[in-house]
């Protein structure tokens, strides 16, 4: 309603988002993955 485009989401830590959002045509980036803390 605010007239902004989503271009990309960016996260901290990816838990398991980002199929879904490139499956919608969106750049996904994380900083981190769970692996990378130690946690599966």
């Amino acid at each position: 309603d605010a007239g902004a485009e989503i271009v990309g989401v960016a996260v901290i830590v990816d838990r398991g988002a980002g199929a879904a959002v490139e499956a919608a045509g969106l750049p996904y980036r994380a900083a981190y993955r769970l692996a990378d803390l130690g946690l599966s």
